[in-house]
C-alpha cells in the first residue's frame, strides 16, 4: 500500500469520526426535548417496528446489519449506550442474501417518535426519520420536529439522487462507516440516531433494496 493510499484512508477516517462528534454535540444541544419514542410495548407498535428495518423480509426474519460496537441494540428500543470516551465503531453487514451490498446510511441528532415515522418509497419499508427515499410522513397531523434532521450521509450506492449525495466515504457492506477508538472525547450526554438503506436480494422491494435496522446511541457524560 503506497503512502498516498495510507494518508487517504487515514483522513477519511478522521473526517468520518468528526462528522459523528458533530451529531453528537448536535444532540447534546437539542437533548433537553422531552419527546421520543413511546415505553417498550407491544410488537406492533410502528415506532419500534420501524426500528426493526426490513431487511430479509421477503424471505422470513427480519435480518440486523447496522451494529454499533457490535450491537444492533436491546431490542425491542435498539438502544446502545456508550461512554462518551468509550471506542465506538459503526459497522454494516451485508444480509444473509448478499456476500456484499451498497448501501446508503443517514445520521439524525435525537430519538425517533410517532411523528417523525417517515414511509420509503415502493416498498421499501418505515424509516424512523425522513431521510432522501422517503416520500411521506406516517402520522403527518403530527408533524415531524425540524429539530430532527439528516445530518451525516454516508453513500456508495451510485444512485446520489435518489438516496442523496453523501457527506463522507464509504464502502459497501461489509465494512466500518466510523470507527474513534479514543471515543468522542468531550462529549456530553445526547442522544443520536442511524438507519440506512441496503441491498437486499431478500427485498419485499422490486428493486432489491430495503430499510436497515435502527440503532439509537445513548452518548454518556464522561467522569
Amino acid at each position: 500500500m503506497s503512502a498516498r493510499t495510507t494518508r487517504s484512508i487515514y483522513f477519511a477516517a478522521l473526517a468520518a469520526g468528526i462528522a459523528l462528534a458533530l451529531v453528537v454535540a448536535a444532540a447534546a444541544w437539542r437533548s433537553k426535548d422531552p419527546r421520543g419514542a413511546p415505553e417498550a410495548g407491544s410488537a406492533l407498535d410502528p415506532v419500534l417496528a420501524a426500528r426493526a428495518g426490513a431487511v430479509n423480509e421477503r424471505l422470513g426474519e427480519r435480518e440486523d446489519v447496522l451494529f454499533v460496537n457490535g450491537r444492533a441494540g436491546e431490542r425491542p428500543s435498539r438502544e446502545v449506550r456508550v461512554g462518551a470516551r468509550e471506542p465506538i465503531e459503526v459497522r454494516m453487514e451485508p444480509p444473509s442474501s448478499r456476500t456484499s451490498a451498497r448501501f446508503a446510511l443517514y445520521a439524525w441528532t435525537g430519538e425517533p417518535g410517532a411523528g417523525t415515522l417517515a414511509l420509503g418509497h415502493l416498498d421499501l419499508g418505515t424509516f424512523v426519520f425522513p431521510a432522501p427515499p422517503t416520500r411521506k410522513l406516517v402520522n403527518p397531523a403530527l408533524g415531524a420536529d425540524p429539530e430532527h434532521r439528516t445530518f451525516v450521509v454516508w453513500n456508495n450506492s451510485g444512485n446520489e439522487r435518489w438516496l442523496g449525495p453523501p457527506d463522507l466515504p464509504s464502502r459497501p457492506a461489509p465494512s466500518t462507516v466510523v470507527r474513534r477508538p479514543r471515543g468522542l472525547s468531550r462529549a456530553k450526554a445526547a442522544t443520536f440516531t442511524l438507519q440506512g438503506i441496503i441491498e437486499d436480494d431478500g427485498s419485499a422491494n422490486p428493486a432489491g433494496w430495503s430499510v436497515t435496522n435502527a440503532v439509537v446511541v445513548r452518548v454518556l457524560p464522561s467522569r
